[in-house]
């Protein structure tokens, strides 16, 4: 199948694969077979984010590693992700993204919630909290600079 032949829908004018290659649970298999599945066409990846059963660092690097043979680039990729970051309290609390928040008045979640959206990705938040519902919301009004997502790229591939 050809990649103009993928089904795809549009999310806020993003062509997204109606088709997604599911990380979880496949544990130390996780980087090889995102790897696979990379190569057999998919262009959607889900990490689920299921930290016991599968290797978050494995996907990005089968990601770069993928991205690097040449055969893809990032902008045809869609990656999914259960909040990756937020929860996360060490992520959080890293001294380039309190910066970050600092700056724009905003918390670290919220920081975390707009670099999912301008990576492509569609942000899922899991809260109780009606306030936090609304903060999260609120990542909507921030913008982060190409410096920024780069920043934080490199700290979650770390």
């Amino acid at each position: 199948m050809t990649e103009t032949s993928r089904p795809v829908i549009k999310h806020r004018g993003e062509k997204v694969p109606t088709f997604l290659y599911g990380t979880a649970w496949k544990e130390d298999r996780t980087g090889a077979l995102t790897h696979s599945a990379l190569s057999c066409g998919f262009l959607g990846i889900d990490t689920a984010n299921q930290r016991r059963h599968y290797d978050e660092a494995a996907v990005g690097k089968a990601v770069q590693q993928a991205l690097a043979e040449g055969d893809l680039k990032r902008s045809d990729l869609f990656l999914q992700g259960f909040s990756l970051l937020t929860a996360n309290a060490p992520f959080l609390n890293r001294p380039e993204i309190q910066q970050m928040s600092q700056q724009r008045g905003c918390s670290a979640a919220q920081i975390v919630f707009r670099f999912a959206l301008q990576a492509g990705m569609i942000p899922l938040t899991g809260t109780t909290s009606e306030g936090h519902m609304k903060e999260d919301l609120a990542a909507y009004d921030i913008e982060l600079s190409q410096v920024d997502v780069e920043a934080i790229e490199n700290i979650a591939l770390s």
